[in-house]
């Protein structure tokens, strides 16, 4: 099945933490732990936008990677020079925003376009967002109303025009701007979608309109002998999902927890502190934030946020005495080097 999911706006990249699109993406690939690979090249593979999708993607339970041009920031970076295997067995691949035109030129000097075209008909889930979207489709907006007006062309490998952020404020006046403009372009369709709503393409085809906001959709824009048309598609609303720490029922005794208090040593000169407020329990490395830790069992803990797992680990005696982080799928032990009246 050939997949396209255009998104108009949202999701990590904008700042929507506990998107329901992202978790959308995850559910379409059918997997329990899919392997899902951004592709930041519009942004300049932007540093923040490279870890936040490790640390949405990876609290959503995948397996995740990056494909970098600019630099091989990220947890597990995908080689420039050796990419093609990696991508292929990619169950989804999503891009961010930035510059589309910009990215293409990157892409076809590497020759990722036609990576991306292979892994397409191969069955990979192509998404993104906003550059991330367009990029998939012949051309976008028409560049102005000017008769014979060109476009940016784009993929081509969904027919037709898009345009992104469509009703994104009336300052920027992107939907009037782009109906006076398509009048005389010469393109006879294109799909405008709202910031919130994102469509999902099968072959050439929209198979859904999804949306995560009141009124937020997408439209089909046509002109016909100079005459422009807008037609609201219908859409299906994506409930907000609860967070994994509503979906947990464990509570494990504040006494118990005050036994995970301490310092834990991870390597030189890293340290992992544990520390409770109220009957809450949070770890902190040393200089990142701190975030709390949501129990699966009383051995187990995890982070609502950010890919990283904690479970602890008692001695011969009973006593708390090291620790296990997990992130980004690798395994870090710790020892217990100072406890809670340390603190």
């Amino acid at each position: 099945m050939q997949r396209i999911l255009a998104i108009g706006g949202g999701g990590f990249s904008m700042g929507e933490r506990g998107s329901p699109i992202d978790t959308y993406i995850c559910e379409l690939t059918g997997k329990e732990r899919p392997q899902v690979c951004l592709i930041a090249t519009p942004s300049g593979d932007h540093p923040r936008l490279v870890r936040d999708f490790h640390d949405v993607y990876g609290a959503l339970g995948c397996e995740t990677s990056n494909l970098a041009f600019f630099n091989q920031f990220g947890p597990n970076p995908i080689s420039r020079t050796n990419y093609r295997t990696r991508l292929l067995q990619q169950d989804a691949i999503f891009v961010c925003g930035g510059d589309a035109k910009s990215a293409i030129g990157v892409w076809k000097e590497w020759g990722l376009d036609a990576v991306l075209r292979e892994a397409w008909q191969g069955g990979v889930l192509l998404t993104g967002m906003s550059a991330g979207a367009i990029c998939w489709f012949d051309h976008g907006a028409p560049d102005s109303a000017l008769a014979g007006a060109q476009a940016d062309r784009f993929l081509g490998f969904l027919e037709g025009g898009c345009e992104v952020h469509y009703h994104a404020g009336e300052t920027r006046q992107i939907r009037t701007n782009l109906l006076e403009r398509f009048k005389g372009s010469g393109f006879s369709s294109m799909v405008a979608i709202d910031d919130f709503a994102a469509v999902l393409y099968a072959g050439q085809t929209i198979e859904a309109v999804l949306s995560w906001k009141p009124d937020a959709t997408a439209y089909q824009i046509e002109c016909i002998d100079g005459y422009v048309t807008e037609q609201p598609l219908a859409y299906a609303r994506l409930a907000v999902p609860k967070s994994r720490s509503q979906l947990l029922t464990t509570s494990v005794p504040p006494a118990v927890l005050q036994t995970y208090v301490g310092r834990y040593r991870l390597m030189s000169p890293d340290v992992l502190t544990i520390s409770m407020e109220g009957n809450c329990l949070f770890a902190e490395l040393i200089g990142q934030d701190k975030f709390e830790m949501h129990a699966e069992n009383e051995r187990d803990f995890f982070c609502e946020f950010i890919d990283a797992r904690v479970t602890f680990q008692e001695d011969f005696s009973g006593r708390v005495a090291s620790l296990t982080l997990r992130q980004n799928g690798s395994d870090v032990s710790a020892l217990k080097i100072a406890g809670n009246e340390d603190l």
